[in-house]
């Protein structure tokens, strides 16, 4: 087909001819656009586990981590000392184990150490 001037028309069957492969490729372009979406999704559902766990792992390791639940152990400690009826007590102990029970032990000083084997049953 030759070049037309923007003046001229094209016919209908130049039309036809020259967007034969139109609705295909514009087909082609959707199914490759919502693969690449559908992808990056399960890309993302596949990695987000794996993340979220390494994020963790980090979190647990940080100096802030232990140094907190060492000082919320220690006013459980405290608490527990000043509780006044055994019912109270329990409760404390109970949270306190409760927070230990994922926390690396040989991090914890003596004095919490010494404290958890006395609350332990």
């Amino acid at each position: 087909m030759a070049y037309k001037k923007s003046d001229d028309w094209l016919t209908e069957s130049e039309w036809t001819a020259a967007w034969s492969h139109g609705p295909r490729l514009v087909i082609f372009i959707l199914v490759m656009v919502a693969l690449l979406v559908v992808g990056g999704f399960q890309i993302k559902k596949w990695l987000a586990p794996r993340e979220e766990a390494l994020r963790r792992d980090v979190y647990e390791e940080s100096t802030s981590y232990i140094q907190g639940t060492i000082n919320n152990l220690d006013d459980l400690r405290i608490q527990w000392m000043d509780a006044e009826t055994d019912i109270h007590k329990q409760a404390i102990a109970a949270t306190a184990l409760q927070r230990i029970s994922g926390f690396p032990e040989d991090e914890l000083p003596k004095r919490l150490k010494d404290w958890v084997e006395e609350i332990r049953p």
